[in-house]
């Protein structure tokens, strides 16, 4: 079933199973849409309704097909949202967020080839003086977005499924929060503890589930890459603080967790 299909078989049984996978993008979200298909039920699996996008221009529109799918994208979930306008049944939500940097990261990756070369043919005189051991670092400050979570969050969740951010009832230690209004029901997640809340997935769905780990970073070509890349890149603690901050991690991660994370990231440097 090609993609263009299967989005049309989605929007048809919408109506009739009106469930919606909606994540920021690089959360591990295709493992839970994959396992909802294998129960007969077609989820939508989206990324965004309100054109937010992790790239600070939208890359796709670099190659003519690629930009004949994104007017296809648009018009799609234009008329899904007037579906959930219309949509009589109240409408199931699970959504994924996950360390920052890591989508940072994963997202640098998976469009690299766009970065590549839109990057190449807009800086061809300089592109020998850049091409250094931070030649990747600048890609992933020119093209992706420093604060899509915090964009993302506002923007997409709040935006589309009237909700403030401040009120969230989100249980930090188990990584699992809900949210209830006469629409919707949506199921936050945290994509570092899902494993361990399958069942409570299984419940928010009435389904059983048997989740299996798809689309493995592992298994992409570009993975020796990236965990070069990912051993080498370290930030500034004080510009890891800011960006935690300013992303709003701390509605969805504990200090303790946004600690871990800093710790993970920062620079080290050496005692004389």
């Amino acid at each position: 079933m090609t993609s263009i299909s299967l989005k049309l078989k989605k929007l048809k049984t919408f109506y009739y199973n009106p469930i919606i996978v909606f994540t920021m993008g690089k959360v591990g979200s295709r493992a839970i849409v994959e396992a909802i298909e294998r129960n007969g039920i077609f989820p939508m699996d989206l990324h965004w309704l309100n054109s937010t996008y992790h790239t600070i221009k939208d890359a796709n529109l670099f190659y003519k097909n690629k930009y004949r799918r994104k007017i296809y994208e648009i018009i799609h979930n234009c008329f899904l949202y007037i579906l959930m306008f219309f949509q009589k049944k109240k409408i199931k939500v699970i959504t994924v967020f996950r360390d920052p940097i890591e989508v940072r990261h994963s997202f640098l990756f998976q469009d690299l080839h766009l970065f590549l070369f839109d990057y190449f043919g807009t800086n061809k005189d300089i592109v020998r003086a850049n091409s250094d051991e931070n030649f990747l670092f600048k890609i992933m400050n020119t093209y992706l977005k420093e604060y899509y979570f915090k964009n993302y969050l506002e923007n997409e969740v709040c935006k589309i499924f009237k909700l403030d951010k401040n009120n969230l009832d989100f249980n930090k230690k188990n990584g699992i929060g809900y949210f209830k209004s006469k629409k919707y029901e949506i199921l936050f997640l945290t994509q570092e503890k899902m494993d361990s809340n399958i069942i409570s997935i299984e419940k928010f769905l009435g389904i059983d589930l048997e989740i299996k780990r798809i689309n493995d970073s592992r298994e992409k070509w570009y993975y020796p890459i990236k965990n070069k890349f990912q051993e080498r890149t370290k930030y500034e603690e004080l510009y890891l603080r800011n960006f935690y901050k300013n992303n709003n991690v701390n509605i969805f991660y504990s200090d303790e967790e946004i600690e871990g994370f800093i710790k993970k990231w920062k620079k080290y440097t050496m005692g004389l």
